[in-house]
């Protein structure tokens, strides 16, 4: 459990089942827990006690599960971070030698300028 001032205590020892949700409001803020894989904590002032039911690639199939509103938009924003950070990659294959660090920032900023324009 994190521990931040303002998160409910009886979260510490609670424990979820796979896709559950525990929410608490505060004002205007809303704390949720989540349990995918392990447990996952969000402070957020945006959403609700909310979530949606959306189709999961899963080895037996495509599977239905319900995983809250701020996942899905935290996931739709961190798009655009992973795409430019692989393309960045794959042009720093390239020079696999050796180099010194400077030359190594100027390539890794030519590779930023590429990505970005």
């Amino acid at each position: 459990m994190p521990n931040r001032r303002g998160l409910p205590q009886k979260w510490c020892h609670q424990e979820l089942e796979v896709n559950e949700m525990a929410f608490s409001h505060r004002g205007n803020m809303t704390e949720c827990k989540w349990k995918d894989k392990r447990d996952v904590y969000f402070l957020t002032t945006k959403h609700t006690a909310s979530w949606t039911e959306v189709t999961v690639k899963a080895k037996g199939g495509p599977t239905k599960e319900i995983k809250p509103d701020r996942t899905l938009d935290y996931n739709l924003s961190k798009i655009g971070v992973n795409s430019n950070d692989q393309c960045i990659c794959i042009i720093l294959l390239i020079e696999e030698k050796p180099m010194k660090w400077w030359k190594k920032m100027f390539f890794h900023l030519m590779a930023h300028a590429m990505v970005n324009t």
